[in-house]
């Protein structure tokens, strides 16, 4: 090991074939990379592991050695592009059966990740330098995070870096009080080409938002970025293969507009384009082949309409494509390869019906009707990401009934089929975002009592649990 920082910890190793108490490995805490040994760097959680970006199949079951797995029932994940344990219970220390964690290791329970332990139950050296010793208010061990702005995900979830206010980053004991998102609904996000979700417009209780904010997933932090030039709800916004993001139509006081605006990332900044046939809310895009699909929603007089238009940004040109199966609003949409999922909505009732439209050549379920939703709801949200065995993976997350009650409820699809997922909260006018390591990240939206919501939640069809990385 090199570093003086480092204090050393028993890792339990064992061959496939199960546990076995006398195969041991030290590894390190540590405080940065300088601190962990060849091959190597000091992961969020304070303890020196492999590196698993990207995240493939098999890169975070066998950490060390290839072919030699751990068993004894633990279970890793790729956090933050790292190895990190998970458990699930609430005093895990010390290798054992079932979900333990490693020896000198505690549970987080807010995230469901190990950390070294501290505070009379970690090593003599207790916490590294450049990291705290925090206390979880429930009892049981306490842990060693960072220190600073950038500090490891904290214990409700959030990277703070410091100790908790209730939830807000406050950046820790070094840094400035970090930014706070706002809480709205009726946004839309994406993933931009530098890795982070951008979410664009909403409202804020009545307040119609020109806001848009950059998130990283790594650290679970927001920044406030250049504003869309005017204040939209329920927006669509696409990155396109250029790396720019664009966003389409919308509302304002109820009515649909229908601008097209192109934020470029690399200089943080907006401009208007053509919008001949841009008009609209409450409907989904899709994106492939250059193109940004527009399916449905209201247009002009809020008529519905099946319509579906092909966006060119390369050429800024509109182009026809067979209409939807029957003019739905409020639905989600979620991309797999060449495939768009036109997923639940509303058609003067709650559908939980879905439809798929494949570009390659245009045509409407190719391969007949495909199973629906397990209820009808409407503005809901879906996005797509793969699992460790490579398979296309879409989370379709909360909406509302007519009664207008928000749900808690969720669909994934794996393999042609749906399942049932429970979500932490309610939620409906809300965004999701997949991303390449098997996270869905919830943003904003409405809970069961019409109030809004800054929570960010986030679901990994690995592992099938939730998160909260923001309170």
């Amino acid at each position: 090991m090199r570093g003086a920082a480092c204090a050393l910890v028993l890792l339990g190793l064992a061959g496939c074939g199960g546990w076995n108490e006398s195969n041991y490995r030290e590894f390190a805490f540590c405080s940065d990379a300088r601190t962990c040994p060849p091959g190597q760097e000091c992961a969020p959680s304070g303890v020196c592991m492999r590196t698993c970006t990207p995240c493939a199949s098999g890169d975070c079951g066998c950490a060390y050695d290839a072919g030699d797995g751990y068993s004894n029932g633990m279970t890793f994940a790729c956090v933050a592009g790292f190895c990190e344990q998970t458990c699930q219970g609430s005093a895990d220390a010390g290798p054992g059966p079932g979900p333990s964690c490693m020896g000198n290791m505690s549970c987080d329970q807010a995230v469901m990740l190990c950390r070294p332990s501290c505070g009379g139950f970690g090593p003599s050296g207790e916490c590294a330098p450049g990291s705290s010793c925090y206390q979880p208010p429930q009892g049981g061990p306490g842990y060693c995070k960072p220190d600073g702005p950038d500090g490891g995900v904290g214990d409700g979830g959030t990277r703070d870096g410091g100790a908790r206010d209730g939830g807000a980053r406050d950046g820790g004991a070094d840094g400035p009080p970090a930014y706070q998102p706002a809480a709205r609904h009726g946004l839309a996000a994406a993933r931009g080409a530098d890795g982070r979700i951008y979410l664009a417009g909403g409202q804020t209780g009545n307040l119609e938002l020109d806001l848009v904010e950059a998130f990283t997933p790594g650290t679970c932090t927001f920044e406030k970025v250049h504003g869309l030039p005017a204040p939209r709800v329920e927006p669509v916004l696409a990155a396109a293969d250029t790396g720019d993001l664009y966003a389409i139509g919308g509302s304002t006081n109820g009515l649909p507009v229908g601008d097209v605006t192109r934020y470029t990332i690399t200089t943080n900044t907006w401009d208007s384009l053509p919008s001949t046939d841009a008009t609209g809310h409450a409907r989904g895009a899709a994106l492939s082949d250059g193109y940004i699909y527009l399916f449905g929603g209201l247009r002009d007089n809020n008529q519905y309409t099946d319509a579906v238009r092909a966006f060119l940004p390369a050429t800024g040109q509109w182009e026809s494509r067979p209409n939807m199966p029957d003019k739905r609003i409020w639905f989600a949409v979620a991309t797999v390869d060449t495939r768009a999922f036109i997923i639940g909505g509303q058609l003067g009732q709650d559908l939980s019906t879905v439809n798929i439209f494949d570009w390659g050549p245009p045509a409407w379920n190719p391969g007949g009707q495909p199973p629906g939703i397990s209820g009808g709801r409407w503005s809901l949200a879906a996005a797509t990401t793969k699992d460790q065995a490579g398979n296309a993976v879409i989370l379709a997350t909360g909406g509302a009934i007519t009664a207008g009650t928000a749900r808690a409820d969720a669909d994934l699809w794996r393999n042609g089929a749906w399942t049932y997922v429970v979500m932490p909260k309610e939620r409906v006018l809300h965004a999701s975002v997949g991303t390449p390591d098997g996270n869905v990240f919830l943003f904003g939206g409405q809970d069961a009592n019409g109030n809004d919501i800054r929570q960010v939640d986030v679901y990994n069809v690995n592992l099938g649990n939730w998160v909260t990385c923001f309170q």
